[in-house]
Parts: structure tokens; C-alpha cells; sequence
């Protein structure tokens, strides 16, 4: 009984870390991710790269608000469009 209430606890907790990931977008990013601002040479927007700090990857967050994450040096490319990426805090 008293293991049950614990792991109840821990995931009461660990899901309360991530309930505000609803509320990401494109100006209001997670927090932990060391984001900078890149400007796209060809279009002139800002883009916003961070960190993931628990797999390193990359993240990048479009003006549509969607997140992608990859792992390779540079931009996002064509082929990282399907590495869709739920923000959280850390």
C-alpha cells in the first residue's frame, strides 16, 4: 500500500514537471535549453536552436511553434521534419 502511494506520488510529480509544456510555443520556450537566435540568411526570420540538456540533441523550434529535435552539427534539414519534439522544462 505504502509502495503504491509512493510510485503514485513520484508520477504526480514527474507529470507536473511537464504540464506546462501545453503551453510552449514559439515565444514562450522552455526553460533550460540555452536558446539562441539564429537568422535565416535566405528569409531573414529568426530561428530558435537549444539543447536538449538530457540527450544533448539539438532542438528547433519553428515560427509554426512546432519543436524538432536531431543529432548532427548545423540547421535543421528537410529529413529532421519528422523529429517532432514535445517541449518540457527541466
Amino acid at each position: 500500500m505504502i509502495a503504491r502511494a509512493m510510485a503514485s506520488l513520484a508520477l504526480v510529480a514527474a507529470l507536473g514537471g511537464c504540464a506546462s509544456s501545453f503551453s510552449f510555443d514559439y515565444n514562450h520556450l522552455p526553460k533550460g535549453y540555452h536558446w539562441r537566435t539564429v537568422i535565416d540568411e535566405k528569409t531573414g526570420q529568426l530561428q530558435y536552436y537549444g539543447r536538449d540538456p538530457v540527450t544533448g540533441w539539438t532542438v528547433y523550434v519553428g515560427p509554426d511553434s512546432t519543436f524538432y529535435t536531431y543529432n548532427h552539427p548545423g540547421g535543421l534539414r528537410p529529413q529532421d521534419l519528422g523529429s517532432r519534439w514535445t517541449p518540457h522544462d527541466i
